[in-house]
């Protein structure tokens, strides 16, 4: 435990930034409107109301708590909600491990159960991030966990099962469908007692009335039903699949690619669900790959939530196979030792910010302290307005040809920052005039299929 203790503060201080900008818009640029900081471009979904407001109300406490001793620095607040975010993860594969362990036959199947739980990449890669999929998934960790728990009190169980729920499904509506499925389970399969059942679910309505309805009216300042504003905006309207559409089999294939376990993990839960069709950990995990399965638009991060639930299910799977085929697969020692090499040296991932233009902000944030003009031309890690200092004049220009476009301020710094794809695009050539670069000259050697011009890396520039 101290060894993943040690893995997840440092995932926590080298991830910085966000894996997919939504955990930024929809996290930090709200919390950012709360605060009272210039924001340049609000997201639609805050004018909607259609998010939670309990994970931004959380760096909106921390930050003005920091506030009260000196003026908060939000990279030092970013770090500590990887942090946060970190301890939700590991006390909810804890208590996973603490229930579930004793379900598992054989000692070396529980060292690799840990093992899992704790250090693969895919793991800690997401559960150091402050974003709705994995804190949704953590909170829903928690009370899948607490449901098979021995308890003393049967009362008390069932209310923290209800509060976990809501929390999850609070801090992301998608997790509605793991909640579904598991409250399916316990009123057909184990066919809970009705007085527990009317408990578990009483606490989980005060659970989103007080998390959800009741903070989101503080947040918004107006009463209103952000899960309903979320259904109506995205699938009603169907606003969700002008981000694109893929096929139905998404994510089987993609999954897949996940290293260096993931086609296991999609082998693991296609032999979990066929041979168990009665066991929670099918009843809860398929309903939600389905429908998300279903609808159109598709990315990874949706299965997020059950990343923390593939360990166990992929042990489970070792042994149906074994029982069921007489196949002692934890036996192929080289394969195992393989994927574990891949494993720990793929970690080294960990220490490569997932977000390019974060280093970019935190050379503003140190070097120009004073007001300061800055210019660019696109939206999209351009405008993350959280980590800016308030001193920084944010310009949106539509296009620059050459030095005379812009016109500054003479008393004050006047910044340009452009790509490293809209520099060559450009033809920008004020090499004289860089003061921080993200682009070295030999990129561009290995510039494959143009992901320069894709990726946000950085040139800027001083012009007087």
């Amino acid at each position: 435990m101290l060894l993943a203790l040690v893995l997840y503060i440092a995932a926590s201080y080298l991830h910085v930034g966000y894996v997919h900008a939504d955990e930024y818009y929809q996290i930090f640029q709200f919390a950012a409107e709360k605060i009272g900081l210039h924001v340049l471009r609000t997201p639609w979904e805050y004018s909607t109301a259609m998010r939670s407001a309990l994970l931004p109300s959380l760096v909106v406490l921390i930050y003005r708590f920091y506030a009260l001793f000196t003026t908060p620095d939000p990279f030092i607040v970013g770090f500590i909600m990887r942090i946060v975010a970190s301890i939700i993860s590991l006390s909810a594969i804890i208590v996973m491990l603490r229930v579930f362990l004793p379900t598992v036959d054989s000692e070396r199947a529980k060292k690799y159960l840990c093992l899992l739980a704790l250090f693969t990449l895919a793991g800690v890669y997401f559960n150091v991030h402050y974003c709705s999929e994995n804190i949704s998934g953590s909170l829903f960790l928690i009370a899948f966990s607490i449901t098979f728990a021995n308890f003393r009190s049967a009362f008390l169980k069932n209310i923290l099962v209800g509060l976990f729920l809501g929390l999850a499904f609070t801090a992301r509506f998608q997790v509605g469908f793991l909640v579904f499925g598991l409250l399916a389970w316990l009123i057909f399969i184990r066919r809970l007692e009705l007085k527990w059942m009317l408990v578990l679910l009483l606490s989980l309505i005060i659970s989103i009335i007080l998390f959800n309805v009741v903070l989101d009216y503080w947040y918004y300042g107006t009463w209103t039903i952000t899960a309903w504003n979320y259904l109506n905006q995205n699938i009603i309207l169907n606003k969700v699949n002008g981000y694109g559409t893929q096929p139905f089999l998404y994510f089987l294939y993609m999954g897949a690619t996940i290293v260096p376990f993931g086609l296991l993990y999609i082998i693991a839960c296609i032999v979990l669900f066929i041979y168990k069709p009665r066991h929670p950990l099918t009843w809860t995990l398929l309903p939600f790959i389905l429908v998300h399965s279903i609808i159109g638009h598709k990315e990874i991060r949706f299965m997020v939530p059950i990343i923390n639930f593939m360990p166990l299910c992929l042990i489970y799977a070792v042994e149906i196979i074994e029982s069921k085929f007489n196949i002692n697969v934890l036996s192929w020692h080289k394969t195992v030792k393989t994927l574990w090499w891949i494993n720990c040296i793929s970690l080294i991932v960990m220490a490569i910010p997932p977000t390019t233009e974060m280093p970019l902000y935190s050379y503003l944030y140190k070097n120009y302290t004073i007001p300061t003009d800055y210019y660019f031309l696109t939206y999209g890690g351009s405008d993350v307005d959280f980590y800016k200092r308030q001193s920084l004049i944010s310009h949106k220009i539509d296009r620059v040809d050459n030095l005379e476009d812009i016109k500054c301020d003479r008393a004050r710094p006047c910044l340009l920052a452009l790509t490293c794809g809209q520099a060559r695009e450009l033809n920008f050539h004020h090499e004289d005039k860089i003061v921080y670069s993200q682009c070295p000259s030999f990129i561009f050697k290995f510039n494959v299929g143009d992901w320069v011009g894709r990726t946000a890396i950085y040139n800027v520039y001083r012009l007087n």
